[in-house]
């Protein structure tokens, strides 16, 4: 996971959605793992005036890439309690665990 990788994963996610408006992006470890999180606004479909808030968390393990995304209606989604909560309580099992 490295800048070149986040680059293209921001262009590919923008081609999904045009619209989107990028508000953040960062590096930083995610249950002890190196990962991306970003987030970004876009109007809420067929609602004049509301935006919604996108967060995404981005991992690569094992040359495979893992993402969580939650979205919450102008709010951060990572502030929402249950999306926090269930966030919170994952755990990775060690590969022997598995």
């Amino acid at each position: 996971m490295n800048e070149d990788f986040v680059k293209r994963w921001d262009r590919a996610n923008n081609r999904l959605n045009p619209a989107l408006e990028k508000v953040s992006g960062e590096f930083f470890t995610f249950k002890g793992k190196r990962a991306y999180k970003a987030s970004d606004r876009v109007a809420k479909p067929g609602v004049k005036g509301v935006k919604v808030t996108n967060i995404y968390i981005v991992w690569v393990e094992d040359d495979r890439l893992f993402e969580i995304a939650a979205t919450k209606e102008d709010a951060d989604p990572l502030q929402d309690t249950v999306i926090k909560e269930f966030v919170d309580s994952m755990k990775f099992l060690s590969k022997s665990d598995r």
